[in-house]
Formats: C-alpha cells, structure tokens, sequence
C-alpha cells in the first residue's frame, strides 16, 4: 500500500507481504476493503491508547506540555508513515468504519476532555472536540502540502491550541 498506492493494492501482494497463502487471507478478510478497515481501525486504537497513556501518564505535567506531547504523537504518526497515513485517510472515506470510528473518536474525545477537566477547562467536551478539529485539520494540511518540519508543525498547532483556549475564556 504505502509503496505503490491504494488503487494499485491487491489481495495478492497483501498475502505475499504476509507471508500466507491467498486461500488463507481469503478465509479471515474476505476482500481487500474489509483488510483496509482492520488496519485503519487498529492504527486508530493503537493512536488512542497511547494518548490515553500520555495523558494519564503526565499528571504532573502542565495542559501546555501534556499537549505538546499528543500533538507530537499525532506528527509523528503522520510524518513515520505518510503514504499509508493518507492511503487510510482516504480509505475511510469509502469503508464502512462509521460505528466503529464513531466509537474511537468518542473515547478519544472523552479523554481529551478529562484532561481538560483536571486542567480546570469550563467546557472541556466542546474544547475536547474543537482541540481535536484544529489539531486534525492543521496535521492533514500539513500533510496535503507534503511538508516535512515536524518542530514547525508542532509549534504552530501548539499555538493554534494555545490561543484558542485563551480566546475563548477556557483557560487555566
């Protein structure tokens, strides 16, 4: 996938990279969407348990550090694995992941949110979702331009995410 593309992507390539016979691909992922979606969603709940670790794994550490971390973590999965961060992104637009990413997003929201809590934030769902929007959509621009500095990256989201809780009144 990441080196010749996703409409270039065949069962074939998929079982030999494997390693397995393409009978025995066939017998647990029926077709090369629903291999898509397993690989989208466990990169989507290996992403959240890793932020659920930072953030309760830094409790004596400030909001602004704690987010500087997650957004570090979010960079760094786009910019280890561009080709297939995109390819997934685009594959779940056309996968049936609704309920599923529905549900990731929502425990992902949620932690976000509990630390915004701990951090004194008073609306810490809506920060938690608007936080994730303006980290996502500045992390995939970043990508869509092929931009390559990670430390630019960083401190422009931080500052992003630093004025948005300033501006509107929800900060420590």
């Amino acid at each position: 996938m990441e080196e010749g593309g996703l409409l270039d992507l065949t069962t074939n390539q998929i079982a030999e990279r494997a390693g397995v016979s393409i009978g025995t691909l066939y017998q647990y992922f029926p077709t090369k969407e629903v291999i898509l979606a397993e690989v989208s969603l466990n990169l989507r709940r290996s992403l959240l348990q890793n932020i659920s670790r930072i953030i309760h794994g830094n409790s004596t550490k400030s909001l602004d550090e704690i987010m500087d971390i997650l957004v570090k973590v979010a960079i760094d999965r786009l910019f280890d694995r561009p080709q297939l961060a995109r390819a997934l992104e685009y594959a779940d637009a056309y996968l049936p992941l609704d309920e599923e990413v529905a549900a990731l997003t929502e425990q992902f929201e949620a932690e976000i949110a509990g630390l915004l809590e701990r951090h004194g934030i008073a609306t810490p769902v809506l920060a938690g979702r608007n936080i994730n929007a303006i980290a996502r959509g500045m992390v995939d621009a970043a990508s869509a331009a092929g931009e390559t500095d990670r430390q630019a990256l960083l401190v422009r989201i931080g500052r992003a995410l630093r004025g948005y809780l300033a501006y509107s009144g929800d900060s420590e």
